[in-house]
């Protein structure tokens, strides 16, 4: 990173809640490309940031998601930029009960909340700095899965085992964080009707994501 170059990090996810309040309170002091799996077009709150480097659309349904997101890193960074920091918060939450699951919603589910993380970390690590952190956003449920959400938690429990394997693979190159949340609870913004796991404070998960 250049001498008084803000730090760039990448937030895949960053669109709505919690990757929006993540890329606002790194907007002080970052610099941020931002992607979601819809188009920006009709979102406002992130043009009045300028740390907004650009923003992408990456659909985990896409079946050439990894060509995309070279194509599109290629185009942002150039052959100088590097990525100092990355958050993996794309995800869903289907309720999906036993006697309804079928092939489709099972490989929709298994795509955005697996597959998708996966093939990310694989296309982004070119683009990384060597002392870049990698974040990703894990469930209570891959320890209490949820009867209703039983493929859910099952991708999430998926994704742990792999961020376990994806850190040994890269060795001490970057740093990779797995973050078990419950329902994040951020002051000032309203809260949810139905907490479905322990509330976990925003304030302290900005922290852990800062190093502070």
């Amino acid at each position: 990173m250049a001498l008084n170059q803000k730090p760039l990090w990448l937030i895949i996810g960053g669109r709505m809640r919690l990757g929006r309040w993540i890329s606002e309170d790194l907007a002080r002091d970052h610099e941020l490309i931002l992607t979601s799996s819809k188009s920006w077009k009709d979102e406002s709150w992130h043009r009045s940031l300028s740390a907004i480097r650009q923003t992408l659309t990456w659909d985990a349904q896409d079946r050439d998601i990894s060509s995309k997101i070279k194509h599109d890193l290629d185009s942002t960074l150039g052959s100088d930029l590097k990525i100092n920091g990355v958050c993996f918060l794309s995800s869903t939450f289907d309720e999906q009960t036993l006697g309804t699951w079928n092939t489709g919603d099972l490989e929709k589910t298994f795509k955005t909340n697996l597959i998708f993380p996966m093939l990310c970390s694989q296309s982004v690590l070119p683009f990384l700095h060597p002392a870049a952190s990698l974040h990703y956003f894990l469930d209570h449920a891959i320890e209490n899965p949820f009867k209703k959400r039983l493929p859910y938690s099952a991708a999430k429990a998926g994704l742990t085992n792999f961020i376990q394997g994806f850190r040994a693979l890269v060795g001490d190159q970057q740093s990779i964080h797995g973050h078990v949340l419950g329902t994040i609870i951020k002051e000032g913004e309203p809260q949810p009707q139905h907490l479905h796991t322990p509330p976990h404070p925003f304030s302290s998960l900005m922290k852990e994501i800062r190093g502070k």
